[in-house]
């Protein structure tokens, strides 16, 4: 169904998630000018996270993003080898400001606890004066966001397999009691074994006891209880699953319009359309009608979701065993 595809190795990726290809050879035990690498202890509460003090900006904070990866080849017997490479401010590209500090300690504090493998792995974190710098897994496939650009929309075997490591990414996250609110092709990257992967979790929380009322996330995304200003809870995440898979297989949401007030009315009746110029199979319909669900109790589960027939007929039988997957991206497959 999808044919293999040679892995390669690197080490360092660009806020944007995409690598340099110049540099070689990775390493986790860097430097960085002038401060101390502070990594995240996980035994530990938000205390690690760099408090008011030592993160200058007072209202914003702007990240670079380090990517590291392993590599199974044998490093060389030559002199040269040994040799660590020292980092430098130029090898990374600046991130846009990502909001208020608080925000960043929590998307912080949560993504280092998470432990999935297709959920972005953050190791850690230091900073000086002006900036926080992540270090993060890195994701060879880069953005699902631009291979769908590229593609225009997947093909059913690739929806299904991103769909159902999606689903059961955001279980895990629900077990541990946190909700993204903002799942979107723009917020995943692929992994080094064509697996996809969460990797923003700046409007993400941890809410073990309480229903959240924050208006978040992306419009076309938004279920309709956060349109209608109602309280909810992880069922956002599982309204946002449907309208991803729609975008998946259509190329665009279904509440997609020009008008910022179209889109809410549209959200707030449920009001979409399968386009009949594109073949999607009735197992998929059937799935997003099923997740696109105005009653929050009434969606589908995300277990549900995982053993649909959708899931069964077109998902990669290695899915979620990403060590086995070895899956080319869109653009680069067969298909």
């Amino acid at each position: 169904m999808f044919s293999n595809k040679e892995n390669s190795t690197s080490t360092v990726g660009a806020k944007n998630y995409h690598h340099q290809q110049q540099q070689q050879q990775a390493t986790s035990s860097f430097k960085a000018p002038q401060r101390v690498l502070k990594p995240v202890n996980n035994n530990n509460n938000s205390n690690n996270i760099p408090s008011t003090a030592s993160v200058k900006p007072s209202t914003t904070a702007t990240t670079t993003t380090i990517a590291t990866t392993t590599t199974s080849t044998a490093a060389p017997s030559s002199d040269k080898s040994k040799e660590k490479k020292r980092w430098v401010i130029d090898d990374f590209d600046i991130g846009k400001p990502l909001g208020k500090e608080h925000q960043l300690r929590r998307e912080i504090e949560i993504q280092s606890h998470l432990r999935h493998p297709n959920i972005l792995r953050l190791y850690g974190y230091f900073y000086d004066e002006k900036r926080v710098f992540l270090i993060i897994e890195f994701a060879k496939g880069g953005e699902c966001f631009k291979e769908l650009q590229k593609v225009r929309r997947f093909t059913e075997e690739y929806a299904a397999t991103y769909s159902l490591q999606i689903a059961d990414a955001l279980r895990y996250c629900h077990s541990k009691h946190v909700i993204h609110r903002d799942i979107k092709p723009e917020n995943l990257l692929i992994g080094i074994n064509g697996e996809i992967k969460i990797a923003d979790f700046g409007w993400s929380v941890h809410a073990p006891n309480s229903k959240r009322s924050t208006f978040c996330g992306t419009l076309e995304y938004l279920p309709p209880e956060v349109v209608q200003s109602k309280d909810y809870d992880q069922t956002v995440d599982v309204w946002s699953l449907g309208i991803l898979i729609y975008e998946f297989l259509y190329g665009s949401s279904p509440f997609n319009s020009e008008k910022e007030q179209d889109i809410l009315s549209k959200i707030k009746d449920n009001h979409y359309e399968f386009p009949s110029d594109v073949y999607v199979s009735d197992e998929a319909k059937d799935l997003i009608s099923r997740l696109l669900n105005s009653d929050p109790y009434q969606r589908i589960s995300l277990e549900e979701t995982i053993n649909h027939p959708w899931i069964k007929r077109f998902a990669h039988k290695y899915a979620l065993e990403p060590t086995k997957l070895n899956m080319p991206i869109p653009s680069q497959s067969m298909y």
